[in-house]
């Protein structure tokens, strides 16, 4: 039982799985390096620079910025390339000639490594997992009313993907809580390409481009909050102690990480808001002071 269970965890790398095995053994084995290379940047070329056949390949150019200080480096060249070259080189260097040409982005099925290492129940329980999960979300939306996304959720792929591209064409992009997505001031919402592309289970490039801008933005998000958030706490941690017996050397530190953060968001031009005295005030009285909640609670 526990070897089957297991081995549905495994359904979705076999794709990956034996791509990998199949191109070391042309190299390693049959020495033909030429169809080994061939294997190895043809996804790139067919569904964008990030379906290198080179498992978790964003994921290792991440690690390799975050050491050089570089917050998000694979989305810096598209961005850089749609600087200068324009959107049609930025569409070919992000989703690859379908993408480009076609208007379809295959990357999410071409990226080995894609979804990574199960580290929860449902994903170690693979297809079986997943399907139970859609079927639990989508009872949950429809008990809510949310009766189209519910039905998408549960039916099968290629049929949800018709009421979705419906759905979508008709009231725009909307996230898990029914509010509309926007990117700037536009709400998001496919044409009548991206509708059509979505209903026949296609993933339309224009879609996943601003889906892949967002994710991005988060994750840099997230690191400038990880940053201020360890640099309050340091300030915290200074200012517990009385005044007599601070630590002048940690003082010195939290300075020194204080303008290293404020150089990194203006050398990037973030939008996140930059760390001051005044600040660090606010933070500190603030973080003092018992929560709302806590006030009103009754002694």
């Amino acid at each position: 039982m526990g070897v089957q269970v297991l081995r549905s965890g495994y359904v979705f790398q076999t794709f990956a799985h034996t791509y990998l095995l199949t191109m070391m053994d042309l190299g390693l084995s049959k020495k033909q390096y030429k169809a080994m290379c061939y294997m190895l940047f043809s996804p790139a070329f067919i569904a964008g620079a990030g379906a290198v056949s080179i498992p978790f390949f964003s994921q290792i150019v991440a690690m390799i910025g975050a050491a050089f200080g570089i917050d998000d480096p694979e989305e810096d060249v598209y961005q850089t390339v749609f600087d200068t070259f324009g959107p049609t080189a930025e569409a070919f260097a992000r989703h690859g000639v379908v993408g480009a040409l076609g208007g379809v982005s295959l990357k999410g099925s071409m990226q080995l490594g894609h979804g990574g290492f199960p580290t929860t129940i449902v994903e170690l329980l693979g297809a079986p997992g997943a399907v139970g999960l859609d079927i639990f979300e989508g009872g949950r939306l429809i008990s809510r009313g949310d009766t189209a996304k519910g039905l998408e959720r549960i039916l099968p792929t290629a049929i949800g993907n018709m009421s979705r591209a419906i759905r979508e064409y008709g009231e725009g992009v909307t996230t898990y809580g029914n509010a509309p997505l926007f990117f700037g001031d536009t709400q998001v919402a496919p044409d009548m390409t991206d509708a059509i592309l979505r209903f026949v289970s296609f993933n339309p490039a224009s879609m996943a481009r601003i889906s892949e801008i967002q994710r991005h933005e988060r994750l840099v998000r997230d690191t400038y909050e990880d940053m201020r958030r360890d640099i309050y706490a340091a300030a915290r941690r200074i200012y517990l102690v009385p005044r007599e017996e601070r630590d002048q050397s940690a003082i010195a530190g939290l300075i020194s990480e204080i303008n290293r953060y404020n150089k990194k968001v203006i050398a990037r031009k973030a939008n996140e808001p930059a760390i001051t005295s005044k600040s660090i005030i606010t933070n500190l009285k603030r973080s003092m002071k018992p929560s709302k909640h806590e006030r009103l609670r009754e002694q």
